[in-house]
């Protein structure tokens, strides 16, 4: 298809990005998206997208009772502009922001989110066991070895 052009660059992003995300929810994918939305997260257009295709802040929605800080060294209003945004089914087991720049330069604090294994790649694989060094098996107590 012809590629739509925008006058407004922010407004093509959204639009884009909202019909790219219903595709993939069509799919059935467990989607996390990671942004810097240059205006606050919590409200405004970015934060309405994310509303309409039913995602959720990942880190702000773990702490719901936290002030959020700001995300972006210069801003004195405590407004965060980054987040992660994920679907439902992704269960966060834990989530944060990082400082500005700590072991690095950087104007925005890194975001981090733990999902749980299971929201993200759906049923568990069964536990490999790998060779020991010398080419052994390890003993383990479910296989009665060693015993």
């Amino acid at each position: 298809p012809a590629i739509k052009r925008y006058r407004n660059a922010q407004a093509g992003f959204i639009t884009d990005l909202e019909n790219r995300i219903r595709a993939w929810q069509t799919l059935g994918y467990a989607i996390a998206i990671g942004l810097d939305a240059n205006e606050d997260v919590r409200n405004g257009e970015i934060a309405a997208m994310f509303a309409r295709v039913n995602m959720r802040n990942a880190i702000l929605s773990h702490h719901p009772l936290r002030s959020s800080p700001a995300t972006y060294h210069c801003n004195e209003q405590r407004e965060p502009i980054d987040a992660i945004f994920c679907t439902h089914n992704l269960k966060v087991v834990r989530a944060g922001y990082g400082s500005f720049g700590d072991d690095f330069q950087a104007t925005h604090r890194f975001l981090w989110v733990d999902f749980t294994r299971k929201s993200v790649y759906g049923e568990l694989p069964t536990k490999l066991y790998m060779p020991m060094p010398d080419g052994s098996r390890p003993r383990t107590p479910a296989s009665g070895e060693g015993t």
